[in-house]
Order: structure tokens, then sequence, then C-alpha cells
């Protein structure tokens, strides 16, 4: 595979769509690209600091980038992505927004991105929940610049990133306390578990919600057999390694039916009660 080529397109969640002509304008390089998005999300933590409606918080819903967009301009008509926008007309959103976006955005400038998720320290970024000495699943992005993968957090405030795969090895392995892995409302190895396989499907261009779950997922830990955790930890150990290690991952990720995206998923954002999502059936998603 050309990982340079794969990573340079869209997939079908990072897809502008019709709403392209919004990024005719956008600058050249990643510090002004992330500089754009942050100038038009806001992290929904953030809600409480300003007048926005509760209606507002379904905006975290949006898992497309075509559909963010589009949202992004209904909340402020007059000024384009490059401006910033006021905190209270930002797109609601998670690090996995800002991280879809941002990828969108790089792949506009045909330079490869993908996005990644794993944890970071909460320290000293707080709501109403303390995570001092916690880490919190969160998305990043990655992308290739001069041959080499380089990091970058969109939202600003990661501090001491653990990559999925070493957050599995080390907490299922008992290097890690399970406990400090959280999300916004669990803790413990079904989160690392979580960012796993959600760091895998990134790894295959399904870029989805931090929050959401599916497949293995749904299945309580004390079901798992021998089998099951021994392919988790195979997948750890894949996705701590290079590229090299892409087609033995994407081997993996299609060998494995508890591993898949399916077309119905469900969605345990912390601002609404469980859903089920259908996603939308494109560029051959399900026929890998």
């Amino acid at each position: 595979m050309d990982i340079p080529s794969y990573y340079a397109s869209q997939s079908a969640f990072t897809d502008p769509g019709a709403q392209s002509g919004l990024c005719a304008d956008l600058p050249e390089t990643v510090p002004e690209l992330v500089k754009v998005v942050q100038g038009v999300c806001l992290l929904f933590e953030e809600r409480y600091k300003y007048p926005i409606q509760n209606e507002r918080f379904l905006e975290t819903n949006l898992r497309y980038v075509e559909d963010i967009l589009k949202q992004i301009v209904s909340l402020n008509k007059t000024m384009p992505l490059t401006q910033t926008h006021p905190e209270d007309q930002r797109f609601m959103a998670s690090s996995s927004h800002f991280a879809m976006l941002l990828c969108a955005m790089l792949r506009l400038k045909g330079i490869p991105a993908r996005k990644r998720t794993g944890f970071i320290s909460f320290d000293g970024y707080r709501r109403r929940h303390s995570f001092d000495g916690y880490y919190r699943i969160h998305d990043i992005v990655e992308y290739l610049d001069g041959g080499e993968w380089k990091q970058v957090d969109p939202t600003g405030v990661a501090k001491d990133f653990v990559p999925a795969g070493a957050a599995w090895l080390d907490a299922h392995d008992g290097m890690a306390d399970e406990a400090k892995f959280r999300d916004e409302e669990h803790r413990g190895l079904e989160v690392a578990r979580a960012a796993l396989m959600l760091d895998l499907a990134g790894m295959m261009k399904i870029e989805l919600l931090h929050w959401d779950r599916y497949g293995w997922m749904l299945v309580p830990l004390t079901d798992f057999h021998d089998y099951e955790w021994g392919v988790l930890n195979r997948l750890g150990a894949l996705l701590k390694g290079g590229d090299e290690m892409h087609d033995a991952l994407t081997a993996l990720y299609q060998s494995e039916t508890g591993l898949q995206v399916p077309e119905k998923i469900r969605s345990d954002s912390p601002l609404v009660p469980p859903y089920t999502v259908e996603l939308k059936e494109a560029h051959g998603l399900w026929q890998m």
C-alpha cells in the first residue's frame, strides 16, 4: 500500500463534500490550520462559560465534516472559516471533531493525516470533575512531514499523550493503574479497550467520535476468553509499531468481526442518552 497517498485522500467522514468551497482560502501551514480549527470550534466542556442554548449540545452528535462545516456556517453566516469566530458562535465540539476537521483540511492540502486516539493528562484543565492524576480519552492528529509522522493536538489542551496501544498494554499487564484511564463517565479497561478499537478504526480511515461504541466494546470483559485477550494484545502491539505494521493491522481488522465497525453503532455521548447511529455507507466502508 502507498501509505502517504492513502492518508492524503479524504474518507467518508472527513470529505467536505458540498461544503468544499468554504475551504478554498485555507492557509498552508499546519500551525495556521490548527488556528483555523480552534477559531471555529469550542470544546463542549467550555460551554458553561458562554451564553449557549442547551439545544446546541446536539451539535456534538454530528460526525461528518460536511455536516460540521454546514453547522459552522449556520452559526455565523458573515465570517469565513479563516477568521476567529466569537466563542458562543463556534461549533460545540469534542476532541474528535477538532481532529476530524484538521484531518480534512490537511488532506485538502495534500498532506497525509490520520486521527489517533489515546489518553492525555487533564491536570489543570477542569470543569466540574477533577481528573488530576488521571488520563482521559482524547483524539489528536498525526501528519506526515518530511517522511516522519508528527503529532499535533488541534484542541491545544493535550498533555502527556499516551497512545491507545501503549495504554491498553500497560493497563492489561498491570504496569499502569487501569482506573486512571477514563472517558467522561467511565473508567478502567473498558475505556482503554474502547480507545484501542477507535484508534484502529482511525487507522482504517473510519474517524468516529471517542464516545462511539460497537463490536467487542459492547461485550463485558468478564465474557472475554484467552482468544479475545490475545487479539486485543496483538492489536495493541501493532498500533505501537510503525507503518511497517500497517498491512498486518489491516489484516487483523478484516479478519476479526468484533473489531470491525458495523453500519449501526451506539453513541454514548455524555450530553444525551445512549442512542443508535446508522452510519453512511460510503467508499466501500464495509467491503474492505
